[in-house]
This record gives C-alpha cells, sequence and structure tokens, in this order.
C-alpha cells in the first residue's frame, strides 16, 4: 500500500478528520436552521455585552414583581441570562438540538412554537410572581429571575416531541417534562418555575395543535415496554435521585428541597455525645469528632449508597420483578418509619468548652411542614408501587432466590464478623475503647437508612484513619455488594422463561410440521430455547431472553392466516415479561405485518434459495459445480446420506474429529443460535450427506435440515458444512450439488442455503419494498459492522461461496418496536450466538480483528 493511501488512517490525522466531520455537520445543521441560529446569535451577542460589558442596561432586561413596571420584559427576558457558562450551555442547545427540532418542525412552525409558548411563560410567571410578594415568598423564587432561551428550547423540544410515535414520545417527554419538574420542585427559583411552564405549554397547547394540524393518528403499537412499569420505576429514581441532589445542593429551596433531611445521616446526637464525653477526657473526644469530620468521604458514600439501592429496584420494577416489588416495599416503608421517627427527636444544642468549640445544629430545628416531606416522598412512592402491583409479576426462579438470599446474608454477616475482629485488633483507636458489642453496633446501624444514624448514632468514634475504615468503610462496601446482588437478581432470566424440556421441544416439532414455519422453521426444534405457543395451540414460536429481549430465533410456527394474530399475541408475551420482542431473521411476510404495528425493520442477511423444479448445472455459470461433480467421481469420492442415528460408530467419530478441527481453527468458540453444532446434527430428523472415499474416510460433512408447509415435506436447508483440511478443495461444492440433484429428484421443491449474515448482493430494501428513514441510518452501521467482522467470521465470502449456485437471494430481517432498542437487541443477538464467550477467546478475537489473519 503507498504512503498516500496509507496517510487517513495515521492516528495524528484521526482527530483533525473527526474535527472536521463534525464541523461540517454544525454547519449543515446550522444552514437548514435559521430561526435557531438567529436567536442563539442574538443572545450570544446581548449575553457577551451585558454580562462581559457590566453595561448598565443588562439587568433591566429580565423579569420582576412588577409587570408593570417594565412591561417588554416578557420578551426582552429571553435574552437575558445571570452568568456567562449559563449563557455557553444555552447557545450551544439551541444551535444543536434547536437547529434539530427546526429541521424537523419547519421554520414557521418553530418560530411560532417558540414565541408564544415562552412568551406565554414568562407572563404567567409574573403573575405568580405577584401573588408570592403579597404572601412574602419573592425573595426566594427571585434568587434566579425567570429568563434565557431556555425557555424557547423547552417548548419547542417538548412541541415536537408530540408529534413523534408512542414509544419516542414518551421518552421526549417524559425528559423535558419531568427534568423541568425536579428544577422547579428543588430549586424553587422563579427561572425553574418558567422553564416548567414553558415545556408543558410546547407539550399539552402547541404540541396538540400540532398533531391536529398534521393528522397525526396514533399508530398501534404492540409488545413495548409497559407504560406503567416504566412510570412507576421512573418515579422512584426521579424521588431518589432529587433527594440526592437536594443534599448536594444547600441552596434548593423548593417544596421538594427538605427531602435532603431524607438522606442526612445526622452523625452526631447530643445524647450520644453526652453519654461519651462523661466516660473520656474533652480533648480526646473532640480529637475523635475531628477526625469523623475532615475524614468526610465515607459518610458521603454511606448516602449515596440507598440511591443506589433505589435505582436498582427501579430497574427490576420496570422488568416487572416480584422479587423487586418486595424489595421497594421493604425500602420506602424503612425510609418512611425512620423518617417519621425523626421528626420526634427533640432539639437540643450541646457546646463543648476548652481544647475545641463545637456548635451542634440539629436538621429538625425546621417548620414541620419541611420536615413531613421526607415521610410523604417515600410514602408515595410506596403507595405508587402497592397501587400498581398487578404489573410486578414476573418472577424469578427458586434457585435464583435462595442464591441471592444466601449471598445477602453471607456478605452482611461476614461484614460484622470483619469489623469485629479488625475493631478489636485497634480498640485503643476508638472513643472510647472499641469492645465487641460497640463494634457490632456500629456496623449494624450503618445498614440502616441514613436518617436512622440520627437516632442510633452508636457511642463509638474513631479517632484514626484505620479505625475510620473499619467503622465507616466496611459498610459501605456491604451496602455495594447488596446492590450487586440485587441488580443480578432482577436481571436474571425469569422462572416461566427458562429453557424449556424435551416434552415441549416434541410439541414443538409437531407444531413445525404441520404449519408453515419457512425454510429455517426447524430451527425451533432446537435445544436450548425456550418457546412460547399460543393459545389455542396452532403457533409457536421460539427465542432466547436475554438483556431484557426476547429473541425470535426465524419465523412463527403459524399458518398464514394465524401469523398477524401469533406476533401480536408473542409481543404481548413479551410485555408481561418485560422484555422487548425481537423478530429475528424473519422473512418479509413477518417483518411487514410488524411494520404494520409500528414496529422498524432492518435487513440483517440473506438467504440464498435454490428453486429445484428447474434446476440443472449446465451453462459457464454452473462450471465450478460441475468441475466439482467430475473431480469428486475422478477421485473416486462418493455421496452417501445417512443420519447421525444410522451412522456407524466410526464415522461419528470421524466427523467428531472433523469438527474439533474446524473449531480449533477458529478465533472463537464454536457459535449457536441460527448455527448448527454436534449437537444439532444429531437429531433424528436431520440429513447428513457426507463425502467418502473408497476406503471409508469422511472429507466432509452437510448436514440438511427438513422444510416443511401444512404437513408436507417440501425442501430441506444446509446448516453445517465442514471438510478435512487434506481433502480436495471444492468438496463441499460437490456435496451441495449432490444434494442439490438428490432433492430434486426426490420431488422436492426448494433447497435453502441459509442465510448470511451482514451481507447482501443488492441495495436493501424493507419488507414492502420501500426505505425506512431508521434503516437509512442503521445499515452503514451494519455494513461497516460486516467489513470489521470479515476477517473473523468471514460472512461476506460465505456469501459469495452461495452465489456459485445461483440461488435467488431473499432478504431476512430484523424487527423491533422502536429504534431504540437496537442496542439491547445488538448484546442479546451477541449473547445468543456465543454464551460462553470468555476473556481468552475475547482476546484471540480482537487479535484477528487487529491483525486481519
Amino acid at each position: 500500500m503507498s504512503d498516500t493511501a496509507a496517510e487517513p488512517t495515521r492516528p495524528r490525522h484521526r482527530w483533525l478528520t473527526s474535527l472536521s466531520s463534525a464541523g461540517r455537520l454544525l454547519v449543515r445543521c446550522v444552514r437548514g436552521a435559521p430561526a435557531a441560529t438567529t436567536l442563539a446569535a442574538l443572545a450570544l451577542t446581548v449575553g457577551l455585552a451585558g454580562i462581559l460589558g457590566h453595561a448598565s442596561w443588562y439587568p433591566a432586561l429580565h423579569t420582576t414583581a412588577d409587570p408593570l413596571a417594565r412591561p417588554w420584559v416578557v420578551v426582552t427576558a429571553l435574552l437575558w441570562t445571570p452568568t456567562w457558562h449559563q449563557l455557553a450551555v444555552a447557545v450551544l442547545a439551541m444551535v444543536t438540538i434547536g437547529a434539530l427540532v427546526e429541521h424537523r418542525l419547519g421554520t414557521g412552525t418553530w418560530t411560532a412554537v417558540a414565541a408564544t409558548c415562552s412568551v406565554a411563560a414568562l407572563v404567567i410567571t409574573q403573575m405568580i410572581l405577584l401573588v408570592a410578594d403579597s404572601m412574602h415568598w419573592l425573595d426566594q423564587l427571585m434568587t434566579a429571575p425567570p429568563g434565557g432561551i431556555g425557555l424557547v428550547l423547552a417548548a419547542v423540544v417538548a412541541a415536537w416531541g408530540r408529534t413523534l410515535n408512542a414509544l419516542a414520545r414518551r421518552r421526549v417527554l417524559a425528559v423535558v417534562l419531568l427534568s423541568t419538574l425536579l428544577l422547579a420542585a428543588l430549586g424553587g427559583t422563579a427561572n425553574a418555575m418558567a422553564l416548567f411552564i414553558s415545556a408543558t405549554l410546547g407539550a399539552f397547547v402547541a404540541g396538540s395543535i400540532l398533531r391536529s394540524v398534521l393528522g397525526i393518528r396514533e399508530r398501534p403499537l404492540v409488545g413495548t415496554r409497559h407504560e406503567g412499569r416504566t412510570l412507576v420505576a421512573l418515579l422512584m429514581s426521579v424521588v431518589s435521585v432529587g433527594s440526592l441532589l437536594a443534599l448536594w445542593y444547600t441552596h434548593a429551596n423548593g417544596p421538594l428541597a427538605s427531602a435532603r433531611l431524607g438522606l442526612d445521616p445526622g452523625y452526631l446526637t447530643v445524647e450520644s455525645l453526652m453519654d461519651l464525653c462523661e466516660r473520656v477526657d474533652l480533648a480526646t473526644c473532640a480529637h475523635a469528632i475531628d477526625t469523623l469530620r475532615t475524614t468526610g468521604t465515607a459518610p458521603i458514600a454511606l448516602t449515596i449508597m440507598p440511591v443506589f439501592l433505589q435505582l436498582a429496584v427501579a430497574m427490576g420494577l420496570l422488568r416487572g420483578r416480584r422479587s423487586a416489588f418486595w424489595v421497594a416495599v421493604v425500602v420506602e416503608s424503612a425510609l418512611a418509619v425512620f423518617a417519621f421517627a425523626r421528626i420526634l427527636v427533640p432539639r437540643e444544642d450541646f457546646i463543648f468548652e476548652g481544647n475545641a468549640a463545637i456548635d451542634i445544629t440539629f436538621a429538625n430545628d425546621l417548620p414541620v411542614g419541611q420536615l413531613v416531606v421526607p415521610v410523604l416522598l417515600p410514602l408515595t412512592t410506596l403507595a405508587v408501587v402497592v397501587w400498581n402491583r398487578r404489573w410486578f409479576r414476573v418472577r424469578s426462579t427458586r434457585r435464583d432466590l435462595v442464591w441471592a438470599g444466601v449471598a445477602l446474608a453471607t456478605v452482611a454477616v461476614l461484614g460484622s464478623l470483619v469489623a469485629v475482629v479488625g475493631g478489636l485488633m485497634i480498640r485503643s483507636q476508638f472513643v472510647p475503647a472499641a469492645t465487641w458489642e460497640l463494634l457490632a453496633a456500629n456496623y449494624w446501624a450503618r445498614l440502616l437508612p441514613p436518617t436512622a444514624l440520627f437516632l442510633l448514632t452508636p457511642p463509638l468514634l474513631p479517632s484514626s484513619p484505620a479505625a475510620f475504615l473499619v467503622v465507616n468503610w466496611l459498610p459501605v462496601l456491604v451496602w455495594a455488594g447488596a446492590v450487586a446482588i440485587l441488580l443480578r437478581l432482577f436481571t436474571s432470566t425469569p422462572a416461566d422463561l427458562q429453557t424449556t424440556a424435551s416434552a415441549t421441544q416434541n410439541r414443538a416439532r409437531d407444531i413445525v410440521r404441520a404449519t408453515d414455519a419457512g425454510t429455517l422453521g426447524w430451527m425451533l426444534t432446537w435445544p436450548g430455547n425456550s418457546r412460547w405457543f399460543a393459545p389455542e395451540g396452532r403457533a409457536m414460536i421460539a427465542y432466547r431472553a436475554a438483556h431484557g429481549v426476547g429473541l425470535t430465533l426465524a419465523d412463527p410456527a403459524a399458518c398464514t392466516t394465524d401469523l398477524a394474530g401469533t406476533v401480536e399475541a408473542f409481543a404481548e408475551h413479551c410485555t408481561e415479561h418485560s422484555l422487548v420482542p425481537a423478530l429475528y431473521s424473519v422473512h418479509a411476510p413477518t417483518a411487514a405485518l410488524a411494520q404494520r404495528l409500528g414496529w422498524t425493520s432492518v435487513q440483517v442477511a440473506e438467504e440464498a434459495l435454490i428453486d429445484l423444479p428447474d434446476l440443472a448445472f449446465t451453462g459457464k455459470k454452473f462450471q465450478d459445480v460441475r468441475t466439482a461433480l467430475n473431480r469428486a467421481k475422478t477421485e473416486g469420492i462418493e455421496a452417501r446420506w445417512t443420519t447421525w442415528q444410522s451412522a456407524p460408530a466410526g464415522m461419528r467419530d470421524q466427523i467428531r474429529a472433523i469438527s474439533n478441527q474446524w473449531v480449533a481453527e477458529k478465533a472463537l468458540p464454536e457459535m449457536g443460535f441460527t448455527l448448527g453444532g454436534l449437537t444439532e446434527i444429531k437429531d433424528a430428523d436431520t440429513r447428513l450427506l457426507l463425502a467418502l472415499d473408497k476406503d471409508g474416510t469422511v472429507h466432509a460433512v452437510t448436514s440438511w435440515l427438513p422444510i416443511h408447509r401444512q404437513g408436507r415435506l417440501i425442501g430441506l436447508t444446509l446448516d453445517v458444512m465442514r471438510r478435512r483440511d487434506c481433502c480436495f478443495r471444492p468438496v463441499v461444492e460437490f456435496l451441495i450439488g449432490r444434494a442439490a440433484l438428490d432433492a430434486k429428484e426426490e420431488g422436492l421443491q426448494v433447497l435453502s442455503l441459509s442465510g448470511a449474515p451482514l451481507a447482501h448482493s443488492a441495495p436493501t430494501h424493507g419488507p414492502d419494498g420501500t426505505h425506512s428513514a431508521a434503516a437509512e441510518r442503521i445499515e452503514p452501521l451494519l455494513d461497516s459492522l460486516g467489513a470489521l467482522l470479515e476477517p473473523v467470521y468471514g460472512f461476506r465470502s460465505l456469501h459469495f461461496f452461495k452465489s456459485k449456485f445461483q440461488p435467488r437471494f431473499e432478504p431476512l430481517y430484523l424487527v423491533v418496536p422502536d429504534v431504540t432498542d437496537l442496542p439491547a437487541v445488538g448484546a442479546a443477538i451477541a449473547k445468543a450466538y456465543l454464551p460462553g464467550l470468555g476473556p481468552v477467546e475475547t482476546a484471540r478475537f480482537a487479535q484477528k480483528l487487529v491483525t486481519h489473519d
């Protein structure tokens, strides 16, 4: 390769190329969004002149409590920003997100929504400020006066969200409305309030008008994650994260700002300190308290752990887990009980005098109304979870439940032993000297909600870093372990999605034979799959459950008239088990049905099909096939049909040796899912076609799956292709050619050479002949991925090999409810093909990719 060709790939030029691409993308966005660009430029100019230039007229742009004093501020406030860094973030968001939304809505619509909603939000905020002034709330609200182009951005994004499909609309509105609501509820400023009002007007006023004008109708969406589970999980996440933000943002004065008290540990109580300092000298006690205060990372980590626990529970609720429901009940009840008990603790002052003066001020020196908030939030969350308990019916297996219980108990007890034994080894480094009772009390108290420490502060303080490690960091590690254990429990395979037994396998065989399961249908009977049967028992789908995805193996086994109902019923089954239904390697009829449900389809492979009735290996295009047939005859190689059960033991040993040799040469272990191996060829209905010489040596093996339609055998599907290294090169071509001729003589209709993933012979298209916008965005990525994986898998080489037989190619599709589900679906596909991929295989795989060897 020449130096000129290699130049673009040199590392020092990569960042320049990336920067240039980002710049071109930004220029295209700016050129197509004049309104957003103009507003951003105007705000930037005014802001720089006012903030950096310290212009006297700049403060007059924002709103005041008296709207009659400066009525123009309902417009000029949009160009006012209090600080330069907020201005930079707002301008950057406007030229990216705002410009993107303008591309979607059009400049005229964007301008109308921006002007009406943002000005209306400022007017409404002005009215609220009048009421606040009369009730003496104005000083708190005006710590951040309303204004800025963020009001415009909130309105247009919320309005645009209403024009999207159901899934995208739900996600956009949830992010915009909940984030602005959280800012208003916690921050309590007029600006946060105006942001929420602007987003609300954009979503429910401007958005509704847009849907009506554009004639947008609701498309049916079947098989998506259930909205109830999503909202409940989102509520728990917002409450927990919001409480943490309120704890860190001490200047927040919104109605929910006192939620910080629900996470405030309150380590020091008067009673414990008075009792402690009666037994030790004042200087020692003050030194221990100083150590506790200066080594503050562990208390912060201990405060964050319950938030992580709630987020883990929220993930379990999102997946519909019954175990997550019960953990949520316990956690929220405990938070509410200890927060309520904290209200009952009387306020007292205690001051050390002498070497150190410490003034202890208690958080319950607040109005009872604010102290009630940390109680009401977990109670509200608990009520919502219990009210919607019908959505959380997905059961974990008994094995997973037992494992989680034993693991939690082991981690907690082991932590207790380490705390006691480690503390006794340095007992003199505590105030007072540690005993096993005090060490155990300290440890178990820190495994309770943070507010419990306000009431149950153990009378034991560490006076050295080592003691601090034992007392404070060890419980943090136990908390982290508990969160990890629960996450594993909530993400494990549910009880009724475990791999089915041989009884259902026999039932699956009967349905595949009696219906039309397509050319890949016999794969539905393979072991290792979960199976869903239609309620009436006339249809079946095989799938793998991983990463929250129900990944099907091929087309459903169903009659043509039952196909639509089968797809919808399976999607509802996945919904009940909180799985994303993903139809993988399905043909155009199935993909078209799913598209009519509002799903997104992407072509992922092509299947090579040989029509047998008119097959004749004549002409120049079949020269390679004829050469393989003739050479086999010359070298004394014959093709013999058999099955694994009827093959002699010596022949089976040779097949195993060929297979093991083939696997040993690969960068990865033997793949599964839609690719069969030794386990699958042992099926009694799977035919084997072997290439044998006169000495009985097996030179190559191919396996062929039956294709049934309405109870009749109509064809065969190629699965396994493996050969010895020491045999003549076109032996596999010989076996496939011989199989085609024999199948034609048998009266079969079609021979399938299976699909070649990430490869295609013509421009891709959807099942209805069109090309969706989602596919246009995804398919370049798939093409790049196919080129990257070619040195390891040889998908495109396999596609070229099958072209020798002049087949017709039919596209195979991946169909999902929404394009945003593709990352999880991709992980599920990788898990299905390589369930046992370990670090050694991963390293070999990476080496192959890098060296292209």
